[in-house]
């Protein structure tokens, strides 16, 4: 299912196709159990660093940002959020906007929430272990519209995202300015 998104997301944005079976070379799941807690006002919001995320949640508590403000995301059964990542964002310069989202947990029941992620891999499982990196795609920059991010390495990017979110609050940015122009 994943893969038919991004193949699907990458016609949209006029990439050849298979254009992410080179880049999402790594999937992995997250189960998260998130107990009662007294303050869901703890909550901490951020975007992820891969390329999709696919959320099957079975409480409400996941809100996205959307200008400026939080606003919940209802559970819907059988049903999936899909929430685009900074690689997503950087690969389609800026077209689509990764999400600013956050968990506000139950002060009365706990919730639980399986996500399913799609990434690149920091190096290709070639022989040389040939570093992946990330840059827009040549297909959506045009002099009209240039290029917003430098290209880079993808484990640099790992690293310097992980730096960030261990900062301690309010953080100033987020972790794509190093990478503007």
């Amino acid at each position: 299912m994943g893969f038919k998104i991004l193949n699907m997301i990458g016609e949209g944005l006029g990439l050849p196709e298979g254009y992410f079976d080179k880049v999402s070379q790594e999937q992995y799941m997250a189960i998260h159990l998130y107990p009662q807690c007294p303050d869901p006002s703890l909550a901490m919001g951020h975007a992820d660093p891969n390329i999709i995320t696919f959320l099957q949640q079975d409480q409400y508590g996941l809100q996205i940002q959307k200008d400026g403000k939080w606003m919940g995301v209802d559970p819907i059964p059988n049903a999936f959020v899909v929430n685009l990542g900074y690689t997503l964002e950087i690969i389609s310069n800026e077209k689509l906007k990764s999400v600013e989202h956050r968990v506000v947990t139950n002060s009365s029941a706990a919730r639980t929430s399986i996500a399913t992620f799609f990434s690149s891999s920091p190096t290709l499982p070639v022989e040389n272990e040939v570093p992946v990196i990330i840059q827009p795609a040549k297909e959506v920059v045009t002099w009209s519209n240039p290029p917003v991010f430098t290209s880079f390495q993808y484990k640099d990017f790992v690293a310097r995202y992980l730096a960030f979110m261990c900062k301690p609050r309010p953080r100033v940015g987020i972790p794509l300015d190093p990478y503007r122009l």
